[in-house]
């Protein structure tokens, strides 16, 4: 098998929709299967055939090497062997959960946890659904990077590691997505229910599992208002039940379900950050909003000045004011910093997924 790629970033990279790739187009990084089987190398040509089988595997976005987008540098949150081996791992759970499966849990998230804190830091940028067959797994992984975000230094070294663990395994069990590669985002309570115990059910056979990541799976679906699954409210659903509730809504809309398509990151933000005080405590609304970014390095941006521009960073505390090199307009190739009170009144309009700059 080819080596697997280190966690250096493609040094030129734009995100571009399927639809919006040429023949011509070279792919800016590897792209993994489920399997670890190499689907595409970094470098590939996208070529019709290539993209056909891309669509049919569920993709529907690729960063592509682009001129102009020279040193616009992705840095993963995660490497790329430790994804591999998070989706083994999540799409081969023993039919019965013991002791041996809690302990390699365990050990992916130290593992996660630590290549976190060795990140050149910013806000956490999520994985957007890649191959097909891996979604749940998917959807699992940026749950656990969404709670590590907003959890480091809220919650003790203790405690974290419990609820990332939750994270990871809310969609086990029987009949749940994890099992079946279906994922559902249904606010009906008795489908919750059904998916929470079955999930509780196929964790509890082992005593290994720890009661604070059992206690966040079966309080996940519960909103602060009182509205939700179980019907609990406010400071009485348990708090790491608080912080995975707003985390697991934003994973999911970013996933294909049969109730909606994928939601980009920044709708799915501003989705989360509607429910604040309402679906939501207020406390992890807030901090989600400071520490996950709603638009991805190499994400080609409208601002409200005219220009189009390209993500280059986006910082903690302010991800919606990112570091943007700007693409059109006079001072094309200009490198701003949307946080310079100077650029106050300057805001990010929308996300720009057309090709051709010019027609902007």
């Amino acid at each position: 098998m080819p080596s697997m790629p280190d966690r250096k970033g493609p040094e030129s990279v734009r995100l571009l929709p399927l639809s919006e790739i040429r023949d011509e187009d070279r792919l800016a990084t590897s792209i993994w299967g489920a399997d670890r089987r190499l689907i595409l190398s970094k470098g590939s040509p996208l070529t019709a055939a290539y993209r056909a089988l891309l669509t049919e595997r569920g993709y529907w976005a690729l960063p592509v090497e682009f001129p102009g987008y020279e040193g616009v540098e992705a840095v993963p949150w995660l490497s790329d062997n430790l994804v591999l081996d998070l989706v083994a791992y999540l799409l081969n759970l023993p039919e019965r959960f013991d002791a041996k499966a809690w302990f390699a849990a365990q050990s992916l998230v130290t593992q996660i946890l630590e290549e976190y804190w060795a990140h050149p830091r910013g806000a956490v940028e999520l994985f957007l659904p890649r191959d097909a067959a891996s979604n749940p797994a998917v959807l699992a992984i940026n749950r656990a990077l969404v709670v590590i975000a907003a959890g480091h230094g809220l919650f003790d070294e203790a405690r974290l590691p419990e609820i990332v663990l939750a994270a990871l395994l809310l969609d086990s069990g029987p009949g749940n997505a994890l099992a079946t590669g279906v994922i559902h985002d249904s606010d009906d309570p008795a489908f919750i229910q059904e998916a929470v115990g079955a999930t509780v059910a196929y964790l509890q056979q082992t005593s290994a599992v720890s009661f604070r990541t059992l206690g966040a799976i079966r309080q996940a679906y519960a909103h602060w208002d009182g509205s939700g699954t179980p019907p609990l409210r406010g400071p009485a659903i348990y708090e790491g039940a608080q912080l995975l509730a707003p985390a697991n809504k934003l994973a999911r809309l970013l996933m294909p379900t049969p109730e909606h398509p994928p939601v980009a990151p920044h709708e799915a933000l501003e989705w989360v950050i509607g429910g604040a005080d309402l679906d939501y405590a207020l406390r992890w609304v807030a901090t989600i909003k400071e520490r996950v970014a709603p638009y991805a390095t190499g994400t080609t941006v409208r601002l409200s000045s005219g220009e189009l521009a390209v993500v280059t960073r986006a910082p903690l505390g302010t991800p919606t004011r990112p570091h943007v090199r700007l693409l059109t307009g006079p001072e094309r190739g200009t490198e701003r910093d949307l946080q310079d009170p100077a650029l106050r009144n300057v805001v990010i309009v929308d996300v720009y997924w057309q090709r051709e700059l010019e027609s902007a």
